[in-house]
């Protein structure tokens, strides 16, 4: 969402297909290359092939070219030619583009003879990025759960850590129940997982089987002790969880839990029984036309790739187009985009919507008139506030594309060089300054608030006679 480890590169549904390494471009020849290391060094280094580094061994642009195509193999279950790279020297814990190393590619392939080798050959089963671990990426896998259930048995045995939590507090089992995996869920919890533990929206693993329809694994968890009364951050019930996905079915059963004085005896109740494996929603369709009105960028870009097909996947994990605009090709891969080449024309999309010059034509057109009405001045205002809400998200697409590859703000530096690049961000800031004072301190505001203030003595006068 076949056995791992040698598949068929003639298969279009295959993870990462790729047909060989040969024609593979490397974006970083001619250029500096950034070194990261595992330990996550706070000073980065540029190092130029042939330069000696007094604090290590130098990495040359070729190694770093290896680097990329043992990223590559990992990502597509080469075993071989991982095999290869290992018995050349090469340290399974490295940190690869985009930091995450070849345990974490291996395990969101579901690739379980390729985890086992480099469990085997000292991989850490612990080693993550942004705290998200080789079992997250394996619980989380679109791949056949057959396949999955292998590699967490195996990162388990070499002491994966059951209830690590990632930068949203998702715990394993929380990831296990979202995709659906009943046999995963059940091996965690056998292992020690805690069925009731909170993400930073106060969901437990019960609300990410409900929000998917996976009855199979509610009525397990529910069986094992989650607790169908516990309430989100946000008063929201699982219930109504289920309710406003349109799981009938589900939200019957929660709702009759709801209404239990004791649940101590809850594996016993009958109708637990009636859930199905999956459940489809039952919404009707023009609570569906809502949720596309929502997410109306959202649709067309992806209907602009001819990847309509994805707009469910991005809805159900309540992806905003604003939010995608920031997501990074590890990001789409936990969401459940197994394909390269869809992330990569993703991918390349995001990037041109960056880049774009900004026009004129999105300014709410306002007649030549000496006053502007109330609804106008609110279209323009409304206006500013989407544009600042994409510069939001360009600015993190350009912090995590630095953050990851440094290396890139080497490339095409005899036209823009860094000291340009400070010296126009440090102009950015001074609009953005001068924007914050006329929105929080312009005459615009302050006309408003008198004349709202002035409305209310009228009504209040008004009242009074």
């Amino acid at each position: 969402m076949r056995a791992a480890g040698d598949e068929s590169d003639s298969d279009s549904d295959d993870f990462l297909s790729f047909t060989g390494l040969a024609g593979y471009e490397h974006e970083h020849q001619n250029q500096l290359v950034h070194i990261e290391s595992r330990e996550f060094q706070s000073e980065q280094q540029l190092v130029e092939p042939g330069r000696s580094d007094v604090n290590g061994p130098i990495k040359t642009l070729e190694m770093c070219q290896n680097l990329e195509d043992f990223r590559i193999a990992a990502m597509n279950g080469n075993l071989e030619m991982i095999d290869k790279f290992v018995t050349d020297g090469f340290d399974v814990n490295d940190l690869l583009k985009g930091g995450w190393t070849a345990l974490l590619y291996s395990c969101s392939g579901g690739f379980y003879r390729v985890v086992q080798y480099l469990i085997e050959h000292g991989a850490d089963p612990n080693i993550g990025k942004d705290r998200y671990s080789p079992l997250m990426a394996a619980c989380a896998s679109a791949k056949p759960e057959d396949d999955v259930l292998l590699c967490v048995r195996h990162l388990l045995n070499a002491g994966a850590k059951i209830n690590i939590v990632e930068k949203h507090e998702m715990t394993p089992l929380m990831f296990a129940a979202k995709t659906g995996k009943l046999e995963v869920v059940k091996l965690l919890i056998e292992g020690g997982a805690d069925v009731n533990a909170k993400d930073s929206r106060g969901w437990q693993p019960l609300w990410w089987a409900t929000n998917f329809g996976h009855g199979d694994v509610v009525k397990f968890l529910l069986e094992k002790g989650a607790d169908p009364k516990h309430l989100g951050d946000d008063g929201e019930t699982v219930q109504e969880v289920a309710t406003n996905k349109g799981y009938n079915q589900i939200a019957e059963v929660l709702h009759q839990l709801q209404d239990s004085e004791d649940l101590a005896e809850i594996a016993d109740l009958p109708f637990l029984n009636d859930l199905p494996k999956k459940e489809i929603s039952k919404l009707p369709s023009e609570t569906t036309s809502k949720k596309f009105e929502k997410y109306g960028d959202l649709e067309m870009f992806l209907v602009g790739l001819q990847l309509s097909e994805l707009i469910t996947l991005f809805q159900e994990n309540q992806i905003s187009f604003q939010m995608l605009l920031t997501l990074s090709d590890e990001e789409l891969i936990k969401l459940g985009i197994a394909k390269l080449g869809v992330r990569t024309q993703i991918l390349d999309a995001i990037r041109d919507v960056h880049k774009k010059d900004w026009t004129t034509n999105s300014i709410p057109t306002v007649r030549n008139k000496r006053h502007i009405s109330c609804p106008e001045a609110f279209a323009i205002v409304g206006n500013i506030s989407k544009h600042l809400r994409f510069i939001q998200s360009t600015m993190t697409y350009l912090h995590k594309q630095g953050k990851m590859n440094p290396q890139d703000l080497e490339m095409g530096k005899n036209d823009v060089n860094v000291l340009m690049l400070l010296q126009e961000t440090e102009r950015a800031c001074v609009s953005l300054s001068t924007l914050e004072t006329e929105l929080w301190q312009g005459e615009l505001k302050a006309s408003l608030l008198v004349l709202l203030a002035t409305k209310r003595q009228l009504r209040g006068e008004a009242l009074f006679l």
